[in-house]
């Protein structure tokens, strides 16, 4: 299985050494060097643009902390969207509203790849924060197609044990945000 993934922040760190400790072949970008650098050092390969990271994957994982970083990431001529190869998965687990999550899809369904938004929460209940990365044990609240969600289930059981499909894309999204507050 070949994976990029874009986001090395407190929780997409802990999940690139859950898919490294997998043996996920990994390929690893973010714009703080450090970070890189220490996926590195774990058993990725750090690429120099999104485009070197994503250009040859069977899936993407995206995994930032707000819509601005995300459409900056996704979107544009060198964004992950535009250079990942066709038929190839996203699973964005950003935290990100639902109308980003709706242009994400709509700009990978042209290039006919799957896109499924599953930000995550703790796990267990009332769980918070890094704990139940830590332990692969988050929910994702996933939206977007069935054939979307199906795509991404070999990332998503490396990574978590609960799984929920809510429906279509910007549902996950909404429910992200809704249990944030």
């Amino acid at each position: 299985m070949k994976v990029a993934q874009i986001g090395l922040g407190a929780i997409g760190s802990i999940f690139a050494r859950h898919l490294l400790r997998a043996q996920v072949d990994l390929v690893v970008f973010d714009k703080s060097p450090d970070r890189g650098n220490a996926a590195g050092r774990d058993g990725a390969r750090v690429a120099p643009t999104i485009a070197d990271a994503v250009g040859d994957v069977d899936y993407l994982l995206v995994s930032l902390p707000d819509p601005d970083a995300n459409r900056a990431v996704m979107h544009g001529l060198e964004g992950a969207i535009a250079c990942v190869k066709t038929g190839a998965a996203i699973l964005d687990l950003s935290t990100i509203d639902p109308d980003t999550a709706v242009a994400n899809e709509a700009a990978a369904k042209v290039r006919r790849v799957h896109y499924l938004e599953a930000p995550v929460s703790g796990g267990e209940p009332m769980s918070a924060g890094t704990d139940g990365a830590l332990n692969a044990n988050v929910t994702f609240m996933a939206g977007g197609e069935a054939a979307a969600f199906e795509a991404a289930m070999p990332l998503m059981t490396i990574l978590g044990k609960h799984y929920l499909h809510l429906g279509p894309v910007g549902t996950g999204a909404t429910v992200k945000l809704i249990s944030n507050y």
